[in-house]
């Protein structure tokens, strides 16, 4: 019995023992947070600036640095100030010529004095106790861009390989898992990296599986009343995954799949009807996914996002065709698909000054808005929804233009300068089907007809929204001018532009080919062999294409 009773009081200690061990680590894992709730903390931080120097510190997301003034930050410092809590912070800058330099901590200097380079982006992360408790929020006011997102713990805020300069800097702490202090989507852009994509493909009745699309291009037929039987997606260039599911004709919804796997059936005439399609990992927290179907007796249906469900049930009608495009976190929704009737050759054309008014003209939507040389004009049209791959452009007014135009942008204005000792400057890059809308029915209200149709592009057919057309001046003004060819750097362009794959898209003299009155400062990249033979043969994009 005694012994009995040591066991029983043995058992009892054991368990008061373990539920007083489990109690101190619940404590201590807490301790760090109370503290921080009872402590103060602060962050002050100061920066080097041309020709100015070092500037004196400021804190807990006070602005270092400067604005309007074209000047480049060229060094920090950061440190903590902190009662009853422990841990310190670290940081890193992309210093030009240099690029990432070694971590410092808590008031080193990161970057360099005395050398005329700029900083162009930085990396900012806490440690020990104050990491515990707290995030800290940083972003940059960069060159040619402004006040970029907030970067947080690390992430790189800034850009690389653009050679913008850092101006201004704002860094702040927030209570871990706090509200963040603004938009946090895009701290940071990488010249170099791969531009984020959506490529699928569908198995189509009679015909197969057809070759990859990407982006908003139409995967599918139109007017054909053919049924898609099979779809794959996948992303490129970006981390994360991409699941979706069909509903199948006599099947019900499938299970979903992800990351190119297919979904629906092949050999057995089943036809997809209805599909969601949704974003996961790394992919969803930059991107939302919006897709929208083509349908039998219904047309094009309005865009579905992240997981709804696009199509029908119930009805039987199959789903002919499919566009499925990412788009940033915060930024518009694709425009609306418009149910595009056939070209009409009754449509009457109406024409005021000599220039054709679009609103007159049914257009053709081009085929493949994605080669280097498609028309797009009053009678040819890109796809509302279509956006291209872009990229930042250097030397622009923050301008976003295809990858290919970009390399040779860069190529073309290295040469400029080292020709006329003047640096071009893009004012307008790449523009969606919704600020081109915006643009024309301003310019009818507040110009005009004939000057609306004579020097603004309809919606959808722009050259703008291909990211292939650039307005360009020099940084001496950053506007356009009717009179930019005849400075150096404009008849240094018109000379030499088709060199490097740019054509002058509207010039003087065939208004009536190209429906546009002259344009000193609109280029278009078409690639160097097809540029040359315009160039050679005086031709415009329409005689060219014949």
């Amino acid at each position: 019995m005694q012994k009995m009773k040591e066991n029983r009081h043995f058992r009892i200690l054991a368990i008061i023992v373990s539920l007083v061990i489990i109690l101190g680590v619940l404590m201590s894992a807490n301790k760090t947070v109370y503290a921080a709730s009872k402590s103060i903390v602060s962050i002050s931080y100061q920066t080097h600036i041309q020709d100015i120097g070092w500037q004196d510190y400021v804190c807990d997301g006070t602005a270092s640095g400067t604005s309007g003034q074209s000047k480049r930050l060229e060094a920090i410092r950061i440190q903590l100030a902190s009662e009853g809590i422990g841990g310190g912070i670290e940081y890193r800058t992309h210093v030009q010529d240099i690029g990432w330099m070694d971590w410092v901590s808590d008031n080193e200097v990161s970057g360099t004095s005395g050398h005329s380079k700029r900083l162009e982006a930085i990396q900012v992360r806490l440690t020990g106790a104050a990491g515990t408790a707290y995030d800290v929020y940083y972003r940059v006011h960069v060159q040619d861009i402004g006040w970029m997102d907030w970067a947080k713990n690390g992430e790189a805020s800034g850009t690389t390989g653009y050679g913008y300069r850092l101006e201004a800097i704002e860094i702040c702490l927030v209570l871990k898992g706090g509200t963040s202090p603004g938009v946090s989507s895009w701290p940071f852009v990488d010249a170099y990296a791969p531009s984020a994509t959506v490529d699928y493909k569908a198995h189509v009745q009679n015909i197969g599986w057809q070759n990859y699309v990407s982006n908003g291009a139409l995967c599918g037929t139109s007017g054909q009343s053919k049924r898609l039987e099979a779809i794959q997606i996948k992303l490129e260039n970006i981390a994360g995954d991409i699941e979706y599911r069909t509903h199948v004709q006599d099947i019900g919804w499938m299970d979903w799949v992800s990351d190119n796997e297919v979904s629906g059936t092949s050999g057995h005439s089943k036809r997809l009807e209805a599909i969601q399609i949704r974003l996961t990992g790394a992919a969803s927290e930059k991107y939302d996914i919006y897709y929208c179907v083509h349908v039998q007796n219904r047309g094009w249906m309005d865009w579905c996002k992240n997981g709804e469900f696009a199509g029908t049930v119930g009805y039987g009608y199959r789903m002919e065709a499919i566009k499925v495009i990412l788009v940033k976190k915060g930024w518009p929704a694709p425009a609306p698909v418009e149910n595009i009737v056939s070209p009409s050759s009754n449509d009457q054309l109406v024409y005021i000054d000599g220039f054709l008014d679009p609103r007159s003209v049914t257009p053709v939507i081009v085929p493949d808005p994605t080669s280097l040389t498609t028309l797009v004009n009053k009678f040819n049209a890109v796809p509302a929804e279509y956006v291209p791959a872009l990229v930042l452009a250097l030397s622009s007014k923050g301008c976003y233009i295809r990858p290919e135009a970009a390399e040779a942008w860069n190529l073309m204005r290295t040469a400029c300068r080292t020709a006329t000792g003047s640096t071009l400057y893009i004012c307008s890059g790449y523009r969606s089907y919704t600020t081109q809308k915006s643009s024309f029915d301003d310019a009818i209200a507040t110009k005009g007809v004939v000057r609306a149709i004579s020097k603004y592009a309809y919606p959808g057919r722009s050259e703008h929204q291909l990211g292939l057309a650039l307005d360009v001046a020099t940084t001496a003004t950053k506007t356009i001018s009717g009179s930019f060819l005849t400075t150096p750097a404009g008849a240094w362009m018109a000379a030499h532009a088709h060199e490097y794959g740019f054509i002058l898209r509207y010039p003087s003299g065939k208004e009536n080919i190209t429906g546009y009155a002259f344009e000193a400062w609109h280029f278009r990249y078409v690639g160097v062999e097809p540029a040359t033979a315009m160039y050679i043969n005086g031709q415009t994009l329409e005689e060219y294409l014949g």
